[in-house]
């Protein structure tokens, strides 16, 4: 594997791991917080470029720091107008 498809393959992984760690915020059951963050240390640990764009950014501290109703809101918007963290 080259090195333009190893950062493609770490790059996809730590876009899922962001989403993973939103999806720890929103269940119920989920881990809350804890299980966020350690997703999150995960994905930079994969490829920390690929979260750098402004809705990853914004996401990434959204899943930190926000109440667990107010990153359901956000989500929710986002997904009415056609945005994922993909």
């Amino acid at each position: 594997m080259g090195p333009d498809e190893d950062w493609a393959v770490r790059a996809a992984v730590a876009r899922k791991l962001l989403q993973r760690a939103v999806w720890h915020r929103r269940m119920a059951g989920g881990r809350a917080r804890y299980a966020a963050v350690h997703d999150l240390s995960r994905a930079f640990r994969h490829q920390p470029r690929a979260l750098a764009s402004p809705v990853r950014t914004t996401a990434l501290l959204a899943v930190i720091r926000a109440p667990r109703p107010m990153i359901d809101w956000a989500t929710d918007i986002a997904h009415r107008f056609g945005f994922t963290l993909a």
